[in-house]
């Protein structure tokens, strides 16, 4: 270490210099994180089988569509979009020239009327 004194006004001033080698090295990477790294947790859990799930048998009869309401006739019941099928719990939501469409258990499906 190198130290310079001089005296200026008085006072004495000290200014020491460290003239260390810093090698290419021991530099390190600016946007590196200095945050420890977490290591994956492995997940010994089973693979999660996807149920199958089936659309419910629905009986349509008749549709109604062209209009500003349309309507399906089914199971003996007449239903309008957005109505619950009252047997199988599903959710009517479009009806259509020749099908339905219907949510059952989070899926939509389309069922087609038989001629």
């Amino acid at each position: 270490m190198r130290k310079i004194i001089f005296l200026a006004g008085g006072i004495v001033y000290v200014i020491c210099f460290s003239f260390l080698g810093y090698a290419q090295e021991a530099r390190r990477d600016p946007f590196a994180s200095l945050l420890p790294r977490k290591t994956p947790v492995a997940d010994n859990s089973p693979p999660s089988v996807e149920r199958v799930i089936t659309p419910p048998t629905v009986n349509i009869q008749g549709l109604l569509c062209g209009t500003n309401m349309p309507m399906a006739i089914i199971d003996g019941e007449v239903y309008k979009e957005g109505d619950i099928l009252d047997k199988s719990g599903a959710k009517l939501y479009k009806i259509e020239k020749n099908k339905i469409c219907i949510i059952y258990q989070g899926k939509p499906f389309d069922v087609i009327m038989e001629q």
